[in-house]
């Protein structure tokens, strides 16, 4: 089992690289840590990273994405899209957080992308202080390892597409449109980050990404095993 965020007192022997990873969140929309299986990934982004960032007002959000499909190839539980929503809205219940809604969506109560809920939303403490949404996507490798290409295709691209958007901070067609027939006044710098963690043998699966979408190249993290 890993480290849970409750632990962090019991986690030793990671600093430096909990420090590199902290840097590397501060400086960066998407960092990416990759690892063998069981060198304990979760365990210092949970234990060691996130403790580190809560002192600077930064919202960690652990998400382990759900991938089952039905007969007709639609996610039986919810799309990645509301998981992700979902568990903003959780964690934020749980810590006495306040999630503000300063821009309309572009529907009616109908976030459609990942970048218009972090663009249209603002997060604060019970105390009125700012927060800065930090969306970590964990055992990310499932993605690829339980959808495939008769099931979970279509949804797959499609998630890529909105999380390249939020990374690149690329404004998303649909939203262009909006723009030019309304006039909204969406903020210009992004207020979130982003973590994927995935196994390392997963990692040329999410090279193949790349040539569409080159933020998934950059600011890469490898753990290795602890050693003596």
């Amino acid at each position: 089992r890993s480290y849970k965020e409750k632990d962090a007192s019991y986690f030793f022997g990671r600093s430096s690289e909990i420090e590199t990873l902290y840097e590397s969140v501060l400086n960066n929309r998407l960092t990416i840590v990759y690892g063998p299986s069981g060198t304990g990934k979760t365990s210092i982004l949970r234990a060691g990273v996130f403790p580190k960032l809560r002192t600077q007002k930064y919202f960690p959000v652990y998400v382990k994405l759900r991938h089952n499909f039905n007969e007709d190839n639609e996610l039986e539980d919810v799309s990645y899209l509301k998981q992700i929503i979902d568990t903003f809205k959780k964690v934020s219940i749980e810590r006495n957080y306040e999630i503000e809604q300063v821009i309309p969506y572009t529907k009616k109560d109908n976030c459609q992308s990942l970048w218009e809920y972090f663009h249209c939303n603002r997060f604060w403490t019970s105390d009125d202080f700012p927060l800065y949404p930090i969306l970590v996507l964990d055992q990310f490798e499932e993605i690829f390892t339980l959808t495939d290409a008769r099931k979970g295709k279509e949804h797959v691209q499609t998630f890529f597409s909105q999380l390249a958007d939020l990374c690149e901070d690329w404004i998303p067609e649909y939203i262009r449109t909006h723009i030019s027939d309304n006039i909204v006044d969406y903020p210009v710098a992004a207020n979130y980050r982003c973590i994927i963690s995935l196994r390392e043998d997963f990692l040329a699966r999410l090279e193949e990404q790349t040539l569409k979408y080159p933020s998934f190249r950059l600011n890469r993290f490898g753990l290795q095993p602890l050693n003596e």
